[in-house]
Order: C-alpha cells, then sequence, then structure tokens
C-alpha cells in the first residue's frame, strides 16, 4: 500500500497590525492555529474585506485525523471566522499546492485536493458559496474497488466554460506489483463537477502535475515533475500543453543534467506567453541532495523558449512554491531556501524575489521568524493586495518557541514587511511582541530598548526608520546592555521603526510613537 505522508510543519511570526493612513501600504505577519498546535496553509486568496486562508490541522480530539480549514482574515490579518469544512471526520484531508483554490463565476469558491479514506487515495473537490458555506462535494478515484488504489489532486483552473480542471497524479493498473506507476493527471469537469474526461500523461516513474493554467486557445498547459523511486538526483521538471480536450499538443522537459531538480509551477503572461517557474540543480556536495538555484523561463505557445534566467539566491537547498504575475507582466515569486546560514546553523528561511517581464532581476527578499539551528519558514502562495503589496502564507517552525502554525505575512510593494527593508538589504527577523520591550512608548526624549537574548552579547548597531521607509537614525549600540536608552529628543513626531543590524540579519524590533 502506498502511504500518504504529509508532512505538517508550522510555527509562528508574530507582530501586530500595523494601520497607516490611507492608500498607506498595511503590514502585518501573524500566527494562526484552529484547535491545535499542528497546522499549515498552502492557498490564499484576496477578497473585498481581506483574506482567505486555506489550510489544515491536526485534529488531537479525533486522533491525530488531517482536517481542513479556513480563516478570514480582515485587512489588517485580524482572525474573524475560521470554518472547518471536512465533511467525513474519519477521513484524512489534505490541502494541496499553490493554485488549488480560485473563485468562480457565481462568487463562490471551489477547492481541490487530496483525501484518504482509510482504503484509498481520493480527489476531492469542494465547492463554497460566497459565505464559504459547503454547497458539495465530490471525491475522484482510480476504480471503485474495495482495493487501495491513489488518486491525487494538487491544483486546479477555473475554465472558461465555467467548469474546472484539476491536475494531480493517478497510478497506472499495475501489469508488474513490483513497479507500478504514478502518471501525471489531468480531469476537467462541468460546473457542478461531473467529469467531462480524464487523460493521462507517462513520464518518470513516478511523475505528477502540481500546477494548470487555462491557455488562450482554450487548451490547458500543465506544470509537474517525475522522478524514479530510489534513484538519486532523478527528479526533473516538465510542463505539457493540450488542446481543449485534453489531448498532448507538445511537452518540454526541464531539468538539469545529474542533479536533483524540482517540479515546474505556470502562470499566464499578459502578451500571450507563459511563464514556468522552478529549481535547478547546480551542484551536488553529497549524494543526498544537490544544492539548487531558482529558475524561471519564458515560453510561447508554441512551446519555443523565449529567455531563460537563473538565481541563486543563497547556495542551499532552493524551492519555488508558488508565483503571481503582474498586469505589466512583472513576475513575483516565493519560496524557501535550507541551507548553512551561520556556522551550525541549517535552518529554512523564505524567499520573495521579483523581475521584470523580461527576466531581469528587480529586487529579492529574505524572511523569517526564528534565525535558530533548525528553524522552519516556508511561504506556499502568493497573492497581490488592493494596496500594490502582497500577501502570503504557508508555515514557520522553532523547536525553541511555539510549534506549526499558520504562517500570514503581508508585505508592501517592495517586498517588506515593515516600512524600509529596501534601504537595509539584509535578510529580515521580525521579533514577537512578547520578546521585546520599547519603554515608554509612546515617548517624547528617550526611548529604552530591552532587546531579546540572543542580540544582548552581539556587536550591532540601531537604525531607525519612519512610516515612510525613510532611515532618520543609526548608531551603534553597546555590546552587554539589556536595555539600551536611545536620544530621540530630535525627530519630529509620528510613528517609527527600530531595526538592530548584526552581521548579515536585521532584526525588527517593532514600532514606537514620539510625541
Amino acid at each position: 500500500m502506498k502511504a500518504i505522508i504529509i508532512k505538517l510543519m508550522c510555527a509562528v511570526l508574530l507582530t501586530g497590525a500595523i494601520p497607516l493612513a490611507a492608500q498607506s501600504p498595511v503590514y502585518f505577519s501573524k500566527n494562526y492555529c484552529p484547535h491545535t498546535f499542528v497546522s499549515l496553509s498552502t492557498n490564499v486568496l484576496t477578497t473585498d474585506s481581506g483574506y482567505f486562508v486555506f489550510g489544515s490541522y491536526n485534529d488531537t480530539l479525533l486522533g491525530g485525523q488531517q482536517r481542513l480549514c479556513v480563516l478570514v482574515l480582515d485587512t489588517l490579518g485580524t482572525l474573524q471566522k475560521e470554518v472547518f469544512p471536512s465533511t467525513n471526520y474519519l477521513t484524512q484531508y489534505y490541502p494541496s499546492a499553490e493554485g488549488a483554490v480560485t473563485q468562480t463565476l457565481d462568487s463562490g469558491y471551489i477547492w481541490a485536493g487530496t483525501l484518504y479514506d482509510g482504503v484509498k487515495a481520493k480527489g476531492y473537490l469542494i465547492k463554497f458559496d460566497h459565505n464559504l458555506n459547503v454547497l458539495w462535494e465530490h471525491n475522484y478515484e482510480r476504480n471503485p474497488d474495495t482495493i487501495y488504489s491513489y488518486l491525487g489532486l494538487f491544483s486546479m483552473t477555473a475554465s472558461t466554460d465555467g467548469g474546472f480542471a484539476m491536475t494531480g497524479g493517478i497510478e497506472e493498473e499495475p501489469k508488474n506489483p513490483h513497479l507500478v506507476r504514478t502518471n501525471i493527471l489531468l480531469i476537467k469537469t462541468d460546473s457542478l463537477g461531473h467529469v467531462e474526461w480524464q487523460k493521462e500523461y507517462a513520464y518518470h516513474r513516478a511523475s505528477y502535475g502540481y500546477s494548470v493554467i487555462q491557455t488562450s486557445e482554450k487548451g490547458f498547459l500543465i506544470g509537474g515533475s517525475g522522478h524514479t523511486p530510489g534513484v538519486d538526483q532523478s527528479l526533473r521538471g516538465i510542463i505539457i500543453k493540450t488542446d481543449s480536450l485534453g489531448n498532448e499538443l507538445w511537452r518540454r522537459y526541464i531539468s538539469s543534467n545529474g542533479y536533483h531538480d524540482s517540479y515546474c509551477v505556470v502562470k499566464n503572461s499578459p502578451d500571450g506567453n507563459f511563464i514556468v517557474g522552478t529549481s535547478l540543480g547546480v551542484d551536488k556536495p553529497n549524494k543526498e541532495y544537490s544544492f539548487r538555484v531558482i529558475r524561471l523561463l519564458k515560453y510561447d505557445p508554441a512551446g519555443t523558449l523565449l529567455w531563460d534566467k537563473q538565481f541563486e539566491l543563497f547556495r542551499g537547498f532552493n524551492n519555488l512554491m508558488s508565483m503571481v504575475v503582474l498586469d505589466n507582466g512583472d513576475i513575483v515569486s516565493c519560496g524557501m531556501i535550507e541551507g548553512r546560514f551561520h556556522p551550525h546553523n541549517t535552518a529554512r528561511i523564505s524567499w520573495i524575489v521579483k523581475v521584470s517581464t523580461h527576466g531581469d532581476s528587480l529586487w529579492m527578499r529574505f524572511h523569517d521568524r526564528f534565525s535558530c539551528h533548525y528553524c522552519y519558514n516556508q511561504l506556499y502562495d502568493i497573492a497581490t493586495t488592493s494596496d500594490g503589496g502582497f500577501v502570503m502564507t504557508g508555515v514557520a517552525d522553532s523547536l525553541h518557541y511555539i510549534r506549526q502554525n499558520i504562517w500570514v505575512l503581508k508585505v508592501d510593494s517592495l517586498g517588506c514587511a515593515v516600512p524600509g527593508c529596501h534601504l537595509v538589504g539584509l535578510r529580515e527577523v521580525i521579533m514577537p511582541p512578547e520578546e521585546v520591550l520599547l519603554y515608554p512608548n509612546p515617548a517624547t526624549t528617550y526611548l529604552t530598548m530591552r532587546l531579546p537574548s540572543n542580540l544582548i552579547h552581539e556587536q550591532k548597531e540601531v537604525r531607525v526608520f519612519n512610516s515612510a521607509g525613510h532611515e532618520v537614525l543609526r548608531q551603534p549600540l553597546p555590546t552587554g546592555e539589556p536595555e539600551p536608552t536611545l536620544d530621540i529628543y530630535h525627530l519630529p513626531a509620528g510613528i517609527y521603526y527600530l531595526r538592530v543590524i548584526h552581521r548579515d540579519i536585521s532584526t525588527v524590533l517593532g514600532r514606537f510613537i514620539k510625541n
């Protein structure tokens, strides 16, 4: 029996939401944990009143069952409502990759994913009304037998005819029980979730579709991957273009030679072409895994490569998770990187990268909550917001603090979690309010900072930024002093943000008000 192993990773990035003046960017970075200490989110949608965050949690009251959840947030990240749409309490429900949730033509929502009912893995499609009430659920399986079989759904897209196209993986009927093959799957349904047609595409022994879009010709483009189980460094990316009935028109293999790559994420570009995001293996420091760089490519509808760009954010194990293509053709992607950022400090941190429609790098940002050995901070999905910024969702984890919570991060148009990060240009860590004390606040003449313990004995300097992101003060801080004082008498009245710069990290302590 094929085991379904979904690793839940979550933790927290805490800071208060900061309401600014009208038309100004909104910043927040918060954690949420429905019912328990294990949760994650893989999809986020922007609404008129805020955000819908789609994810899952581990229901300890039901013996560790995996349940679905939707968090309703306002524009400041304040939790308004929790929705739990899992309808079968004997079944494990798993959220899927980016693009698994979309709004429907009737202002409702649709969510695709994979469930396990104790016998077999099936795909699910859940339809909500505009208030997130469940209207119906369909399950899709490889066969109606009572023995184990596998059909999983990872992403979907709404089609122009009101229906849906879903991609994932499906096991072939085994000709050899010791050589099971999983093919890339594409299912087309009508608006009520009834299957109109279903297609399979063979690649490697274990192949899956992770991303799908509808093309301007009413066909579909699938981004996926395949590998040979048990064969080291065999993971490769692939894109497959089909007609409106799922018949394959062409495919392109997007991979390196002899290194471990990643699956492909696909998006439409405003100029009628396609953007492909993936990770490219470039070096193999040991037999376990290769270093990977971020790779973005642009193809025309005929499958001709227009450009191919690579970005080495940090020498580590990069993974691109999601992308958005802006109206002007610029591309913003997010993901995570695993690496050794300091001696004896292996961790995963998140990144956001923006490139132009021609693939030229515009900016990149790093975000994490915890800077510690084996800390885990990962963004799974990204969406644009009405103030020109971006909202992202995922998980963050720290063995030293809180474990496995949903993380929602709202940044401005420059990828900053607080004003001024584009002026600092360093990896950013935002401290939770309970770990830092700024007093008095509001302040008039002096401001005292109670530093977190990991900063007290570091060589460091403090930088102060106003609400527009301009640096207004910079000075070194004494080593070994847990509560240094800052003279702010000369600053005009307003809202300010404190950063402590140490090594290659910018630690955001919070904000204060100057009277």
